[in-house]
Order: C-alpha cells, then structure tokens, then sequence
C-alpha cells in the first residue's frame, strides 16, 4: 500500500496560489487523500493532461497521467537535455508541433495533451501556467540548481540559458496551444479560478487521482472543496524511458522534466501550499 508524506513548500515558494490569509484546510479531506479511495489505474503510461488543480465546466476532466503542462513538459525536457527532436533555432511551438507528430508515431494510441481555460479563449496567453510563463520557471530553475539532479546540473542549467537567450519561448502561447489542437494534440478548457491548496508529487507506479470524484465528494459531505495540484512523477519517468534511446538518456531526460515538474510548484504557488507525495 502506499504511502502520502506531509509537508509544506516553504519559503522559497515565490507564487499566489495556495492557502490564503485565514484560509484553514480541512485535516479529514487531507487524511482521505492518503487513502486509495480516489485513486484510480492510468490510462497509460506516457504523460497526458496537467497538473492543473481546477476542472472543466462540466466538472470533469481526461484521467490521464498529469504533469505541469501537460504534453509540453516532455518538449521542454528535450530541449533541455536529449535534444532527439529540438533543432537550434527552433521555438517552443516549432519543437513542440515537431515533437508531438514523432511521438504519435511511436504511441498511435496515446493521448497527448495541453490545456488553457475559460478566461483565455480571447487572451494572447493561453490559461495555462506551466506553458505561458515557461520562460519565468526556467529562469528560476537556474537559480534553484539543487532541484537538478546533480550528474546533469551543469547540462541542464547550460541548455537552459541557450534557451532562454535564443528566443525559445515566444509570447503568444494562446496560438501555441491552438496549433498543437490542430495537429492532434487534445486540449482541455479549464474553468474558474485557481483554488489549489496543495501539490501532490504522485509516485505510485500505474495510478492518479480521480479529482472530479474527489471534489464532488468533498461537496456532497458539505465540506470546503480542496482542491490539488497533482504531478505523476513515475509516469514522468516512464515517459522518458519511452522516448529515447537508452538508460543514460533517459536518465538526462527525466532529470531536466521532474525538476521542471518541481519548480512550477515554486513559481505559482506560495509558502503555505501543503507538499503531498505519494510513494
């Protein structure tokens, strides 16, 4: 069975979402999550949807193993490391399209995907954070070197700032997500604002949480919805197995994408924001 530890994300968190002044979360809906009675089989292995706390308007979302970013995630972890699809020169819309056309290839019945919401369907940004100020947590990540593992830091940290200084991430994110759509890649409109209160870092192989399920029940026992960020850090790593060539690879690769994973979490969320693993 496994196990959920418990902490908070502390001081050198320099985001809004989380705990707000005053707000209390409630001990019993934390307790639930350390149970199995929201955790359901993955539909497959590779990385899906986002680890985005909020639903879509209908109150559900795809159960598809979710990371920060969703399918961009895996695209950034290349360009940082392996580079089996990022050519120089290349923007993060031009890497991700290129990318996603190779991968459906290799994964025909995978579903790759990326997210916006409903208050930026006319915005020149799309509504995800992860994707929109990509730039800004990568920015951070050379600044919080010890979240790399430290045989690929120096690459990492090195690939980074190449990025960053050679107009990889461009403004416009809204079209970004709108072309991947268009190439195939499912995207979810999100609804309302964010409400999240913890992360949960999901490291039980094969698993994720049903978060629809989660918060209707929340509703239904009349207790405040709360709501969670989650990042499947083992289908993290199995992406990167399935993706290049070899263990070395793969290892370079899932270093660049889980400590991207984990400085999201620092760039959008505050210090009071409760720290969840499952392992």
């Amino acid at each position: 069975m496994a196990t959920v530890t418990v902490t908070q994300l502390g001081t050198r968190a320099k985001g809004a979402f989380g705990p707000q002044s005053g707000q209390a979360i409630d001990k019993s809906t934390l307790d639930l999550l350390q149970t199995e009675q929201f955790v359901v089989p993955a539909r497959q292995s590779i990385i899906g949807g986002c680890g985005d706390e909020r639903l879509a308007a209908d109150s559900t979302r795809l159960l598809l193993p979710p990371v920060f970013g969703g399918w961009f995630s895996a695209v950034l972890a290349d360009a940082l490391t392996t580079r089996l699809w990022y050519r120089s020169g290349m923007t993060a819309e031009q890497h991700a399209l290129a990318m996603a056309e190779a991968v459906r290839q290799m994964q025909p019945s995978a579903t790759l995907c990326v997210h916006t919401d409903d208050h930026s369907l006319q915005a020149a940004e799309c509504g995800c954070a992860a994707i929109a100020k990509a730039a800004a947590v990568v920015e951070l990540l050379t600044d919080y070197t010890d979240l790399i593992d430290e045989r690929f830091r120096g690459q990492i940290i090195a690939n980074a700032r190449e990025l960053l200084s050679a107009g990889y991430f461009q403004p416009g994110t809204a079209h970004f997500v709108d072309e991947l759509e268009r190439h195939g890649v499912a995207k979810e409109v999100l609804a309302g604002l964010h409400t999240g209160v913890a992360v949960m870092t999901n490291d039980d192989e094969g698993t994720l949480y049903d978060r629809p399920a989660f918060y209707a029940w929340c509703e239904q026992q009349g207790l405040p919805v709360t709501s969670f960020f989650e990042y499947s850090r083992w289908s993290m790593r199995a992406t990167a197995r399935q993706l290049t060539p070899s263990a070395d690879a793969s290892d370079f690769f899932f270093a660049a994408a889980d400590a991207f994973n984990q400085a999201v979490a620092y760039a959008i969320c505050n210090a009071d924001t409760v720290m969840l693993e499952r392992h």
